[in-house]
């Protein structure tokens, strides 16, 4: 019932049910009420759909910048990526400037090092262009010296060649009187002299020493043994031929027993000249570079040479003799060491390539006077410190350069501090 309805109730019904009459008002009144209210929530409802509407609308919208703003995250992640690479490059750059930094102080030291032995190199080569000039000069002494006993020497030789021929002859003939033949054995004796026997460590200035003695005193050099170091034995007939007289050998025999024996039946003296052990190894470890063409010489070396022994670098080679020949010289200058200090029979006489090298006219007297030879039938010879007599380059302790540390303490370290006091071989390192 709407209120048009109600207005239209008969007021004879509203007497009679005033209690009903006012309750349909009531109720018509609430209708309206509800009506109002009804039209008032559609309104409400439109609005909601609108707002419903606008807020689809806004939601595509931030989805789409959702969508967008990943994008820009993943980018931001991308940026942050390199970021992080750019910081690891950076901190190895910044090691590699701190790396170059230490590289040119280091450079720096060594430039100075390398300055400060520039001019001590100088100063070594302003001293050896001085003690040249001294040579020079000696040697022109020498020289004079030389043309001056040259007519005694040449008179000195005829006369010896003269003798030698009467002699033979003499011997030979049958009627030679006892008397003549023994003046002339008298006159031979004079001229002849003592053979210098010496043995010598390998690289030690073998060919040099007994070239310069030969031709200074005229006596030819001979080999008393069979020349395979280090097991060289003497040979009965060719000592035999040397204790003749007037010969200088050349050998690198050791102080074994049959060795000292054959010494002992026919001299009563011997020279063993001697080097440090670890510069005579480096020295023949050079030397071995002679025999780079693999001839029948190579295969006869001892200790035996690997087939690519050339091959190797340096070090590896002289690793090898530190490990193969180094001992070798070491037992070799033991036994002569201990025959020498073990016997009476046969006298010793010690000399040092060191002492050649600082003093060679005192290191030939010390010699000459040990066979009792007088100074004036020795000449000194012009002779060159060359390859033609196996000299490489006399040097006394350029093993210190050429061999690391620990390749210095392996050496070093074969040599007793006995043999090394006894030769003044410093075990310093």
């Amino acid at each position: 019932m709407n209120n048009e309805d109600a207005m239209h109730i008969p007021k004879v019904v509203r007497r009679l049910f005033p209690k009903l009459s006012a309750d349909c008002d009531a109720l018509v009144a609430r209708e309206q009420t509800l009506n109002e209210r009804l039209a008032g929530l559609s309104q409400q409802l439109q609005a909601l759909d609108a707002q419903n509407q606008t807020l689809d609308a806004q939601r595509l919208a931030l989805e789409e910048k959702s969508d967008s703003l990943e994008g820009e995250l993943a980018a931001l992640r991308e940026i942050e990526q390199k970021v992080q690479q750019i910081d690891t490059q950076n901190a190895a750059l910044q090691e590699s400037v701190e790396a170059a930094d230490r590289i040119i102080s280091e450079q720096h030291a060594l430039r100075t090092d390398l300055e400060a032995r520039y001019e001590a190199l100088r100063a070594e080569a302003d001293a050896a262009i001085e003690e040249r000039d001294a040579a020079y000069q000696k040697l022109e002494e020498d020289f004079k010296k030389l043309q001056t006993v040259s007519g005694e020497l040449e008179a000195a030789t005829k006369s010896l060649a003269d003798v030698t021929q009467e002699r033979d002859a003499m011997i030979h003939a049958v009627q030679i009187s006892d008397a003549k033949y023994d003046a002339l054995v008298a006159r031979w004796d004079a001229y002849r002299l003592p053979s210098v026997v010496i043995t010598t460590m390998p690289k030690s200035g073998t060919y040099y020493i007994s070239n310069y003695l030969s031709k200074g005193l005229h006596c030819e050099t001979r080999v008393i043994s069979n020349q395979y170091f280090p097991y060289d034995t003497i040979r009965y007939s060719e000592i035999k031929e040397a204790s003749l007289g007037s010969y200088i050998t050349q050998d690198h025999f050791p102080a074994t027993p049959p060795n000292t024996h054959f010494i002992s039946q026919f001299f009563d003296r011997v020279v063993c000249h001697l080097r440090d052990p670890r510069q005579a190894m480096l020295s023949y470890v050079h030397y071995l570079d002679r025999f780079k063409g693999g001839d029948d010489t190579f295969s006869l070396i001892y200790p035996r040479l690997s087939d690519d022994f050339f091959e190797w670098p340096i070090e590896k080679r002289l690793d090898w003799g530190i490990d193969q020949w180094l001992p070798l010289l070491v037992e070799w200058t033991e036994q002569w060491v201990a025959f020498a200090d073990g016997q009476k029979d046969v006298n010793v006489k010690f000399t040092r390539f060191e002492d050649l090298v600082s003093d060679e006219e005192a290191f030939t007297q010390e010699i000459l006077d040990f066979y009792g030879i007088p100074a004036q039938r020795f000449i000194p010879p012009v002779l060159k410190k060359d390859s033609d007599v196996h000299f490489r380059a006399g040097l006394i302790d350029e093993w210190r350069t050429a061999l690391t540390p620990e390749q210095q303490e392996r050496a070093t370290a074969q040599i007793s501090p006995q043999i090394a006091k006894r030769f003044d071989w410093s075990l310093e390192l």
